[in-house]
């Protein structure tokens, strides 16, 4: 075999070249990966949706949904009896949706009850609540409407107690509220 003058043979070109491109390769593959670096967050807490069904005329308007913790003097529990409403005030006021602890966590809907509510109607409000480390869990709750007229519009601020959780860990996927109001309206009227 003979060597073309002052080059190299054609196997040594092609070794030479796959060299050339593996070592390029590699500078390139160490830039790209030094100037990609990961950057590590806090865990991020999302709010999931809040869906609301069914319209009550436009008297009992949603306001806010919120995390929170149950007060200290914790408010009383609405009916989970459909024969045995709880009677609304004609005052503003805060009730809970299942059984509550003072300091515990929990969800929070902030309604608006108008003067244009009618007077001792039932309604029916079912909460569908899907949180990421519990399973999820539907109240139904009773109330009935002030039986005097509302001289003013009322906030109706509702607590659901979500158990040991803190606030800033629970994960909402979805809570859904449905109001209905019941036929007849006076209580007892819903099934």
């Amino acid at each position: 075999m003979h060597r073309a003058r002052g080059g190299t043979r054609p196997g040594q070109r092609t070794l030479l070249l796959v060299g050339v491109a593996a070592v390029l390769a590699t500078l390139a593959g160490i830039t790209l990966a030094s100037s990609l670096q990961a950057l590590q967050l806090p865990p991020e807490r999302v709010n999931g949706h809040y869906e609301r069904e069914g319209d009550l005329g436009g008297w009992w308007l949603f306001q806010r949904y919120g995390q929170t913790n149950i007060p200290s003097a914790v408010p009383s529990q609405l009916s989970s009896n459909a024969s045995s409403p709880t009677l609304l005030g004609t005052t503003s006021a805060n009730y809970t949706v299942n059984a509550a602890t003072a300091g515990s966590a929990a969800l929070s809907w902030r309604f608006l009850e108008t003067t244009a509510v009618p007077k001792g109607s039932e309604v029916e409000l079912t909460f569908g609540i899907s949180l990421g480390v519990l399973a999820s869990v539907q109240v139904k709750v009773y109330f009935e409407t002030a039986a005097s007229t509302l001289t003013s519009n009322a906030t109706i601020l509702l607590y659901f107690q979500t158990g040991a959780l803190a606030p800033g860990t629970i994960d909402i996927q979805s809570v859904t509220e449905l109001a209905v109001p019941c036929t007849p309206p006076a209580p007892g009227g819903c099934p």
